[in-house]
């Protein structure tokens, strides 16, 4: 894919610095009214600037964290990961009456929104200071394996080295 292609030049950190970034921009654009809403002036730019934000961020942060670990632990890691970010998205949906103080109103969502946008501008300062790209010569996690690592339903594919294996569920043990 293009980004990784982008990502084996500059590195995954300006992904996880733009990405959130980009992301709470988005979720800033997004202006919630009481009355005269209008869904393509406020709502589809906050969107699409928060779904390019996301995109940006996803599969970098999966490569970055599947090249953290030793190949033999890959599986391991994908698992903590998907089960990190379904915590993470069930505790996000469970503090928002805490943070909109209860007020379900176009006033509540704004402020969702805007604690929303300063998490993901934590996240990204939290990139900047924290992550560094990998030395030469380490080699990260490939895109299309990473892609893979996602949470999905069904059976997920084997990690292997011939195309076959990798399109055919694992047999069990």
């Amino acid at each position: 894919c293009s980004s990784d292609l982008i990502a084996a030049r500059v590195g995954p950190r300006a992904f996880l610095i733009a990405g959130p970034a980009l992301a709470g921009i988005g979720l800033l654009l997004i202006r919630p009214k009481p009355e005269g809403f209008h869904a393509i002036t406020d709502l589809v730019p906050g969107m699409t600037v928060l779904a390019i934000g996301l995109v940006a961020t996803v599969t970098p942060l999966t490569s970055v964290m599947l090249g953290s670990v030793p190949t033999e632990y890959s599986g391991l890691a994908s698992a903590i990961n998907n089960a990190v970010s379904r915590l993470a998205a069930l505790m996000s949906i469970g503090s928002i009456g805490l943070i909109s103080v209860g007020m379900a109103s176009a006033t509540g969502f704004a402020h969702v929104l805007e604690v929303s946008a300063a998490l993901f501008a934590l996240g990204a300062l939290c990139a900047a200071l924290l992550i560094a790209n990998p030395p030469a010569g380490h080699q990260l996690a490939p895109c299309d394996i990473a892609a893979l690592c996602r949470d999905r339903p069904g059976v997920q594919p084997a990690l292997a080295s011939s195309p076959a294996a990798a399109t055919e569920p694992s047999p069990p043990q």
